[in-house]
């Protein structure tokens, strides 16, 4: 499948492997590897590859892809209202799911939840994906229309499949928690949707991992802490739960043990750059993390 077609079909991953195949010989070949960059917040090779694939894009296709290339690197930055006049200019050269769900993502980021609709629901005709439904449901959720955020992500997780679900049933988790500090007549179904979710099988210690950062998000440490625990028993090598277990600790209060299990694994493990952005493990830990390498 060429790379055209796997970015239609949002396969970014995939886009990208073939394209490092390639070599990176062409401008569509360069989006794919900027847009799978911006996924690990690489400003630099984001950057890189977004400018490469602007000065050789021919052809309507590769323009538009180029743009949104560019916007992914904008956003990295968060540089949102800037990427938001890229992507219209992407959209307006030749429309894309890709460029209608950063357009999405964009103004949720802005906080105009209409257009935020408006683009996700255009991506969901272009590709009816499960990514795409949920950028649907968070839109009408943020935008105060409840009841129908909540049947589209009851459908969603009717027509998702593996980490997908898992994904869904986090979003249903959070909406949950966000609308029962005003109105805590939700609180039994949102005790439901997490026992849904601590119970929903898990095949990797990425799952695990989500699973401890939904119910972290909501404020549930106690459970999280009771799902990383059977998670490291399950995958007792795994560098993410070590990491996992520290930032529950952390939460918890318990801090010296927090330190004692994450500098370990940060002095010794080969750890991914983008783990330490404050997106995914908490601020207040890095922060504590990095006086401890210090003091060592």
């Amino acid at each position: 499948m060429k790379v055209y077609a796997l970015l239609e079909q949002d396969m970014v991953q995939e886009a990208f492997e073939l394209a490092r195949q390639n070599n990176f010989s062409s401008s569509i070949e360069c989006s794919a590897a900027a847009l799978y960059y911006s996924m690990f917040r690489d400003e630099l090779l984001t950057e890189e590859f977004a400018e490469r694939a602007l000065k050789t894009a021919k052809g309507e296709k590769e323009v538009a892809y180029a743009l949104a290339a560019r916007a992914s690197a904008l956003m990295v930055e968060e540089r949102m209202k800037e990427a938001v006049e890229v992507l219209n200019r992407s959209v307006e050269t030749y429309e894309t799911q890709m460029a209608r769900k950063m357009l999405a993502s964009c103004y949720m980021h802005l906080h105009d939840f209409t257009k935020s609709f408006e683009n996700a629901e255009r991506a969901y005709a272009l590709l009816p994906s499960v990514g795409n439904h949920a950028l649907v449901y968070l839109s009408l959720f943020n935008s105060g229309r409840l009841k129908e955020a909540f049947e589209e992500s009851e459908k969603a997780l009717k027509e998702a499949e593996g980490d997908d679900k898992l994904i869904v049933l986090g979003d249903r988790v959070r909406m949950l928690f966000t609308l029962s500090e005003r109105q805590p007549e939700v609180l039994p179904l949102l005790r439901k949707e997490t026992t849904r979710l601590i119970l929903f099988p898990v095949r990797s210690d990425d799952w695990v991992a989500l699973k401890v950062r939904i119910l972290l998000s909501t404020k549930q440490a106690n459970l999280a802490l009771e799902v990383v625990e059977e998670g490291r028993r399950l995958f007792p090598e795994s560098w993410l739960l070590k990491l996992e277990h520290a930032d529950v600790l952390f939460s918890l209060g318990e801090k010296e043990r927090a330190l004692e299990l994450a500098l370990p694994v940060i002095m010794n493990e080969k750890v991914p750059s983008y783990f330490f952005d404050d997106k995914v493990l908490s601020k207040e830990l890095l922060n504590f993390v990095s006086q401890g390498l210090v003091q060592t």
